[in-house]
């Protein structure tokens, strides 16, 4: 028997019989927890629950679409690229696939493209004793030349490098530099560079080189060139075979 005694009315009762007082009725708050420990537990009543409409919940955010267009947009953006690398490389092998021709010129007169080249003799053009290039052992080749067909140009692209090889790999530019040009022209020299090709028709001058000693034979290049800025190539050169004058005097 578990004596339970009422906490209302002070009965005592036989809890294992009835859950409630038989004399007033009420029942106890107390549950027993169980076990041999002899304690009670109490039961806590929920709190009443708040007035007023009850909160709406928000609707989860789905994040899914954003990240799938970032990444759509990511491989759409690496095949582009792919695109454009691919096309770069095309175009460049595609503009200068094969190796340059040379062309061996044989004929004092020829054609590179849209000109008419006439190789008309060389010379050496006597430079003064004084000059620091004829102590370092150079001389000054002049090559004769008229050319006709310059009208046609275009005004960015004349025409193509021209050059003087020489044996042993070595490559030299025309006198170019205004000054010494001119000075040059008051001694009855008359030179002429590429760009002078668009103002007149025919040109008739010559070209220079500072040429070492040591020398006798050179070739003188001259590119052939098609297109303008990128599609702008040298489709051929143009070589022809010079015998360098003899030397009357060495340097000391």
């Amino acid at each position: 028997m578990r004596k339970i005694r009422c906490d209302n009315c002070g009965k005592v009762y036989d809890g294992d019989a009835r859950d409630f007082c038989p004399s007033c009725g009420r029942r106890t708050p107390r549950e027993d927890a169980g076990g041999n420990t002899g304690h009670f537990q109490f039961h806590e009543s929920p709190s009443p629950a708040p007035e007023g409409p009850e909160p709406v919940a928000e609707p989860p955010v789905r994040r899914g679409g954003g990240v799938l267009l970032l990444r759509v947009l990511i491989v759409i953006g690496l095949a582009v690229c792919a695109l454009l690398i691919a096309w770069g490389v095309v175009r460049y092998q595609t503009r200068d696939s094969g190796p340059i021709p040379f062309v061996a010129e044989d004929t004092d007169t020829f054609a590179v493209g849209g000109l008419t080249v006439s190789v008309d003799g060389v010379s050496w053009v006597e430079l003064d004793r004084s000059s620091r290039l004829w102590w370092a052992d150079f001389d000054l080749l002049a090559v004769d030349v008229t050319v006709t067909g310059g009208d046609s140009l275009d005004w960015d692209y004349p025409t193509g490098e021209i050059y003087l090889a020489l044996d042993g790999g070595h490559y030299l530019p025309p006198l170019e530099d205004s000054t010494a040009l001119d000075m040059l022209s008051e001694l009855g020299v008359e030179a002429i560079t590429a760009y002078d090709l668009l103002w007149q028709d025919p040109l008739e001058g010559k070209l220079l080189f500072y040429v070492p000693k040591g020398f006798d034979s050179a070739v003188l290049c001259l590119e052939e060139r098609t297109g303008r800025d990128e599609t702008e190539r040298v489709t051929a050169i143009h070589t022809y075979a010079v015998a360098l004058p003899a030397r009357e005097e060495e340097a000391p």
